[in-house]
């Protein structure tokens, strides 16, 4: 079996608030930019994102997600994220339906779609998660104005 090449770094971004556990900041950010020229993808389960954005922006992190229960406007987010250069995505927890984001999918460059519950690694896969992303598919599929470079992610797994 052969091993593939990453092609991306996902790093989770936990300020302790959102959920409990708190990870790193923007020191480690920077420090994997310089030993990686792979795309940065930072995932951010904070409670203020529009925070971040710019110091993600100047740390190089090409993809950034955040969770839209967050913010208030999370479109005017998506705007700041995407004014700065990097793609914007939201990241949905297994409980949050998919109707939440419908309004922000033409503006949006990807989806995160949770299998586990957000903030502590080895939780065990949430198999309902599967037809969230069945209805996400056919949703993106039947809208004729989104692009065809649309993606989703299922934690980390890139699905076509």
């Amino acid at each position: 079996m052969e091993t593939p090449e990453p092609n991306l770094l996902h790093l989770d971004i936990m300020d302790g608030h959102y959920v409990p556990n708190q990870t790193f900041g923007y020191v480690i950010v920077e420090a994997v930019r310089k030993l990686s020229n792979l795309p940065l993808d930072a995932h951010l389960m904070v409670t203020n994102p529009s925070d971040y954005v710019d110091r993600m922006a100047s740390t190089g992190v090409t993809y950034l997600s955040f969770h839209p229960e967050t913010v208030y406007h999370p479109y005017r987010l998506i705007q700041h994220i995407q004014a700065q250069g990097m793609k914007a995505g939201v990241a949905l927890n297994p409980g949050i339906p998919v109707a939440t984001i419908e309004e922000l999918l033409r503006e949006l460059d990807f989806i995160l779609l949770m299998s586990v519950n957000p903030g502590y690694s080895g939780q065990q896969f949430i198999p309902q998660v599967t037809e969230k992303v069945r209805h996400l598919k056919e949703i993106i599929i039947s809208r004729t104005y989104l692009s065809s470079s649309k993606w989703m992610a299922v934690s980390t797994t890139k699905i076509p």
